[in-house]
């Protein structure tokens, strides 16, 4: 139990609680009721490159607003602030070397003993980092789509129990399944000549296998295919690997040859 003479007295408060906000890693700004800065910490002259002289009697929007696309968002922050104890909103800071820097605010209105609002509370945090990290993982995403799309044959991958967990837009348009329908399937739904052991767990890392087979449509109808298929594993899951190719067309040159 904490000895009770190792709590702060309360004339202490004040000051422990400034130090801590000086201290703070998140930038914080304190406005009046007309949006006018009283007091930002160190955090925010870091992020911002701006000193508190610099600040005092500005508004956000005169000192960090970013022209045409965050002044609107950093002051409808605040104007929501008014109305609402706390909002979350992300903007753009214009810093003092011209450079923007995209940023997550939490904006909290500060009330008077008569309910008027009297001031806001801004708590800034930079997410620049991680919008960029969130960027390239989207656009690698996308490359990888449009490779996988790029691909003439129907690709499908599913889990050791036949669940479908990635397919391409081929394998989406032979089978006439939007993509998020297709991956609720499993391979039964669609493989009309499925052996009842599921061939693909006999299948060793590396080692390829081809197959024939049978597809079904969303519609009912049916088509030839022939199959590739191989393990991976991704993240220490097991996981196949299934190229399937429509063997209509060859199989119709066959039946011409034959006759």
């Amino acid at each position: 139990m904490a000895d009770v003479r190792d709590v702060p007295a309360p004339e202490q408060l004040p000051q422990l609680l400034m130090a801590a906000v000086e201290q703070a890693a998140d930038a914080v700004e304190l406005t009046d009721g007309q949006m006018r800065i009283v007091y930002v910490n160190k955090a925010w002259e870091e992020l911002t490159g701006y000193q508190l002289a610099d600040a005092l009697g500005k508004t956000p929007d005169e000192l960090i607003g970013s022209g045409a696309r965050a002044p609107a968002r950093a002051a409808g922050g605040l104007q929501l602030g008014q109305s609402r104890a706390h909002w979350r909103c992300q903007v753009a800071l214009q810093c003092r070397d011209g450079s923007l820097t995209e940023t997550e605010a939490v904006i909290s209105s500060l009330r008077n003993s008569d309910g008027v609002v009297s001031g806001h509370l801004v708590i800034r945090r930079s997410v620049g980092a991680r919008l960029d990290v969130q960027r390239a993982f989207e656009e690698r995403a996308a490359y990888h789509r449009l490779l996988l799309d790029s691909i003439a044959d129907a690709l499908f991958v599913h889990d050791m129990c036949g669940q479908f967990v990635q397919v391409n837009e081929r394998a989406c348009t032979s089978l006439g399944y939007s993509r998020a329908l297709l991956l609720s399937k499993k391979v039964a739904d669609i493989e009309q000549e499925l052996a009842p052991d599921s061939p693909w767990l006999k299948l060793e890392p590396g080692v390829a296998r081809t197959a024939v087979g049978r597809h079904r449509r969303k519609d009912g109808s049916e088509f030839p295919v022939e199959v590739r298929l191989s393990r991976f594993e991704l993240e220490g899951k097991p996981l196949i690997l299934c190229l399937a190719r429509d063997m209509s067309e060859h199989r119709r040159v066959e039946q011409l040859r034959d006759f």
